[in-house]
């Protein structure tokens, strides 16, 4: 993540089916008020989207969360210096496919210290899991023990939470540019 501002910071998007990863695309491209109506993604969708506090740009890749995709994911993994991991905490019958969209992230050699940000959508749903809940049911500490991470809630039409999930997204860049220069 070392770039100029310029460059746009290569980010991948990934989750289960229905967890809210277009939604949280286009809340940061348009707005949450302007997002209506969203189709889910049949493979990828690519959206730049440039940080007004930062200038940061960021090229952010919406990746398909159907498992049988999940081994096309590894063909976006090169140059990706960032990942948000979206999860829908009142899906439980997607916690499986959460696990396992953590577990190959985790595993794969191209995303070794690659941070990532855990996006705990819906939280505001009748019965979701809680963001210690969601921690402990995916052992995010453990799983994600050797690298940067964070944790952020995302409510339904809330601009605030898109508002800084984008400022966390900013300071892992600004955090990851320091730590290369060191």
């Amino acid at each position: 993540m070392g770039q100029s501002k310029s460059v746009p910071i290569k980010i991948l998007v990934v989750g289960p089916v229905g967890a809210g990863k277009t939604y949280l695309v286009q809340s940061l491209l348009l707005g949450v008020n302007s997002v209506n109506d969203l189709e889910p993604t049949e493979s990828y969708n690519v959206d730049i989207i440039k940080s007004r506090k930062t200038g940061f740009k960021y090229n952010v890749y919406d990746i398909c969360g159907k498992p049988a995709d999940r081994p096309y994911h590894k063909m976006f993994y090169d140059e990706t210096q960032g990942v948000i991991l979206v999860i829908n905490c009142s899906d439980m019958t997607k916690m499986e496919d959460a696990k396992n969209d953590l577990d190959e992230l985790v595993g794969a050699y191209d995303l070794d210290r690659i941070p990532i940000l855990v996006v705990a959508n819906k939280l505001d749903n009748h019965g979701a899991l809680s963001i210690n809940q969601l921690t402990t049911t995916l052992k995010l500490d453990t799983k994600l023990a050797y690298r940067n991470w964070w944790i952020c809630p995302m409510r339904t039409k809330y601009q605030y939470d898109v508002d800084k999930i984008l400022e966390k997204l900013d300071q892992i860049v600004e955090t990851e540019k320091k730590n290369r220069r060191q």
